[in-house]
């Protein structure tokens, strides 16, 4: 348990005897975003879930077999940006504007746009898109076999990995600047 209504558990189970043994794993946290949104949901808020289970075989002295399967999942709102508009005062860096400087001709304390966040701290209006999602499987097998000095390993697995990111960049109600990718990816 911790800030931001942190919640996260995590433990094993082994069982098993000389031929047979298996491991179970699990995680799971779910914690709320950082930047609190007052159109949607919090920006940095995620769910994770993740298990994996693995047996070993001993069928003689000189074979081990080793199945794995895993999963993960995550499920959130991307970190988000908290923008706060930047000028050129003089010189070569930017500073934050304030309040009272209208930059742009957009009016005091604008962006470009002329929007300015009416809220302090760690608070927005953001109505852009939000995602933050990653799934991904693997599964294995190895087999071992012990041939006199020599052993014989034979690996086999696939995974599969999907992630998808969408980010307001401009932290404002208007849908201006959007940045995200997606992937899908097999592996054998």
């Amino acid at each position: 348990v911790g800030e931001r209504d942190l919640r996260r558990v995590q433990g094993f189970i082994n069982a098993g005897n000389d031929i047979i043994q298996g491991r179970v794993a699990f995680y799971y946290q779910k914690q709320n975003g950082v930047i609190e949104n007052v159109s949607g949901p919090d920006r940095g808020n995620k769910e994770v879930k993740a298990i994996r289970a693995q047996i070993q075989l001993t069928p003689d002295v000189a074979t081990t077999i080793n199945l794995r399967a895993e999963g993960y999942d995550q499920d959130g709102t991307a970190p988000g940006y908290l923008g706060r508009p930047s000028y050129y005062p003089g010189g070569p860096y930017a500073a934050y504007l304030p309040a009272d400087v209208d930059a742009f001709g957009t009016g005091p304390g604008n962006d470009l746009f002329g929007y300015r966040n009416p809220y302090s701290g760690l608070k927005v209006d953001m109505r852009g898109g939000d995602t933050l999602t990653k799934k991904s499987r693997l599964y294995s097998m190895i087999i071992e076999r012990k041939l006199g000095d020599a052993t014989l390993t034979s690996t086999t697995a696939y995974g599969q990995i999907r992630n998808a990111y969408l980010e307001d960049t401009d932290s404002t109600p208007f849908r201006q600047f959007e940045a995200g990718n997606k992937t899908k990816a097999h592996d054998f």
